[in-house]
């Protein structure tokens, strides 16, 4: 898979995931908020680190 690809797949899952409340998977995620909200709404692209704590998150979780 490329990264443009897994990005997306992560962002998707970001999306179905926090639908009723970004703030509590920011905390869980334990990103800053207002980063996490940027990512959530496409108005950054965020760094590799970010995405990287994401994906941990969810491999966690399983």
């Amino acid at each position: 898979m490329s990264i443009e690809t897994e990005r997306k797949a992560l962002h998707k899952r970001i999306k179905h995931e926090g639908k009723k409340d970004y703030k509590a998977l920011a905390r869980k995620i334990r990103m800053p908020y207002s980063t996490f909200l940027g990512l959530v709404k496409e108005d950054n692209p965020g760094t590799i680190r970010s995405w990287i704590k994401i994906e941990r998150y969810f491999a966690r979780r399983g």
